[in-house]
């Protein structure tokens, strides 16, 4: 009986792991990167996505003003579109506290290009929510939804490498693979500060 139990709780174990991978060690020192993906912290670094979600959650809601129901919206968006773009939920969640601290009514910007970038991912193509005193959970859903796709996209233009996508998502296809901290537009810092998110720093 023991034997079994022991057996029971290492699949549970296993089967949350699969669930929630990642380290629970944080780093919460800012670490410039710089040079080739190759040179950013392995995935074995990043934290756990329940770990910096409630890290990032009470700050959403108290600097960028979101609501519980607001939280709640983005965390179920945030499951969706991983699931069905298949990019690491720590991944989205990472980008979307760099491009808008999650603030889920963020202004919109327009990029290098006169496209307008909105959401929670600032994308292009993503619908805002500026103004809106209540913003659906269909909203939401799409914000996430078009910044997941264009960053499945970019990080397999790019050959797979998640940082490498990340340069090209904040861009474009034009990188130097050689040091992701060289911009020809966007933030030279970006690859880096989003990597350091990953492995549980927050500003």
């Amino acid at each position: 009986m023991a034997e079994q139990q022991q057996h029971i709780l290492a699949a549970a174990a296993a089967a949350a792991a699969s669930t929630d991978p990642g380290t629970t060690t944080l780093h919460k020192e800012y670490t410039h990167f710089s040079g080739p993906a190759s040179k950013f912290p392995a995935e074995s670094e990043w934290v756990k996505f329940s770990i910096i979600w409630n890290i990032w959650k009470p700050l959403m809601q108290k600097y960028a003003h979101d609501s519980p129901t607001d939280t709640d919206h983005i965390l179920h968006a945030i499951n969706t579109a991983s699931g069905s773009t298949h990019v690491d939920k720590r991944l989205i969640l990472a980008v979307i506290m760099q491009e808008s601290s999650g603030n889920i009514r963020a202004h919109s910007t327009i990029d290098a290009d006169g496209k307008g970038n909105g959401g929670l991912m600032q994308a292009e193509g993503s619908p805002g929510a500026e103004g809106q005193k209540e913003v659906s959970q269909a909203i939401v859903d799409k914000m996430v939804l078009v910044g997941s796709q264009a960053l499945a996209w970019f990080t397999k233009t790019e050959g797979g490498n998640p940082y490498d996508g990340l340069r090209g998502y904040n861009s474009g296809t034009k990188i130097d693979k050689g040091d992701l901290s060289k911009a020809s537009a966007g933030t030279p810092s970006y690859v880096s500060d989003v990597a350091n998110r990953l492995r549980g720093w927050h500003n």
